[in-house]
């Protein structure tokens, strides 16, 4: 018989409500927040020969090769293609481009290319080939979120020898509402009896790995913030339609991160702040408080690939005046231990960051309204191990709770058979 032992409740105030001023909920409260910090390699360009390379213009655009096919069916059942994440203020022209100098391609001979396309918005895809001449030709997606190939026939009259350059632009138009995700894949060519040729398939990345570029001020590829960006994840405590994205580099600091000033926080009247926090990893968030003193707090993200609300209570001491500054580090873990780096640039999440009055002494919750509905079990150092606690041997765990109106709570428990 398997005998289970409650010892500790960690977080029974996540049922609790207080009054609480929203900071950023990407929906109505959306301030420009900004990014801090980072030192990925390759800038927002990658090596010759090694893969696709990012054409950036306006405020963000993103390239992210061999990502999982959102939709494995009809034209295109490959199981990793490539992610662009067009900016709503971005040029037409933004895009991507592949190396195929070695290809030597004479375009009397090999003068149609074709592409699949797949994004939520009808519009112009643009494919446009340079060196020795150049030449742009455009077809239209008319299938918003369904996989359409295009075809794309060019002149060899425009060039006088082997172009060298293929570019892709995925969307060449303006007038969008918002960041908007778009994927291409099967880039192909075809010579003069039309038999085809693959030139890229997603299922192989010639990165060799993932790419993520943006343009930032200073030229370099920075940690990215975008600060209006579609829910991917809408389940769980967030189903909210927009959050905010942070690309953390594989190789970045710890204090990467996001920063919003000129503000006035009144630490003693609100000393409590919260977000909710969605990253593929395990690891510490961290939050700061800057003006008039300083503070520094962590919280452990414990559930990769889940929304979690994580809450920084702040010392009214250690402050003389109101703060003005509010500083969040998605992932503050100190990438140049060994075991520690990041396998990738990696996006994280975050979304309703909010501040509030201290948490109340005693809460009256109504039993009836709120029922756990589902329960995740995790090791110590915070790793998910099931959701069935007959699976486990004798042990110490943490258990959350998922309940009904969407709050979490964790506790430990021991295990004794």
């Amino acid at each position: 018989m398997k005998r289970v032992l409650l010892t500790l409740a960690l977080s029974v105030a996540t049922l609790s409500s207080f009054a609480q001023t929203t900071i950023y909920d990407g929906e109505t409260t959306t301030p420009d927040f900004w990014d801090l910090g980072g030192n990925p390699p390759n800038g927002a360009d990658c090596h010759a020969g090694e893969g696709w390379k990012l054409y950036v213009s306006g405020r963000m655009d993103i390239l992210t090769e061999g990502v999982a096919n959102p939709d494995a069916s009809g034209l295109n059942t490959t199981g990793k293609v490539v992610r662009f994440v067009r900016a709503k203020v971005g040029e037409g022209w933004a895009g991507a481009s592949l190396n195929i100098a070695s290809l030597n391609l004479n375009i009397s001979q090999t003068n149609k290319f074709s592409i699949l396309v797949n994004k939520p918005v009808e519009g112009n895809v643009t494919m446009k080939l340079e060196g020795a001449g150049s030449q742009e030709v455009t077809a239209y997606y008319s299938s918003p979120g369904q996989w359409q190939k295009l075809e794309f026939t060019f002149n060899s009259t425009n060039f006088t020898g082997a172009p060298a350059t293929l570019l892709v632009f995925p969307h060449n138009q303006s007038g969008l509402t918002e960041n908007t995700i778009i994927y291409f894949d099967e880039v192909t060519m075809y010579d003069a009896s039309n038999n085809p040729t693959v030139l890229y398939n997603g299922d192989g990345p010639q990165t060799l790995g993932f790419l993520d570029g943006y343009w930032g001020p200073n030229g370099d590829l920075n940690n990215l913030q975008t600060d209006v960006f579609p829910n991917l994840y809408k389940t769980g405590i967030n189903t909210s339609n927009h959050v905010m994205r942070f690309l953390r580099a594989k190789d970045g600091k710890s204090w990467c991160g996001i920063g919003l000033g000129g503000q006035d926080f009144n630490v003693a009247s609100t000393p409590v702040f919260s977000l909710m926090i969605n990253k593929p990893v395990s690891g510490k968030v961290g939050m700061k408080l800057e003006g008039a003193g300083a503070q520094e707090l962590y919280a452990d993200y414990t559930t990769p690939g889940e929304w979690a609300k994580l809450t920084f209570t702040f010392d009214p001491a250690q402050f003389t005046g109101h703060p003005n500054t509010l500083i969040i580090f998605p992932h503050f873990e100190d990438t140049d231990l060994s075991g520690q780096n990041l396998l990738a640039h990696t996006p994280m999440y975050i979304d309703n960051v909010t501040c509030g009055a201290s948490l109340p002494t005693s809460v009256n919750v109504p039993i009836q309204e709120v029922v756990p509905v589902s329960y995740k079990i995790f090791s110590l150092s915070g790793e998910y191990l099931t959701g069935q606690m007959e699976m486990l041997n004798n042990g110490i765990y943490i258990k959350k709770t998922f309940y009904s109106n969407g709050t979490v709570e964790a506790s430990k428990f021991v295990i004794v058979k």
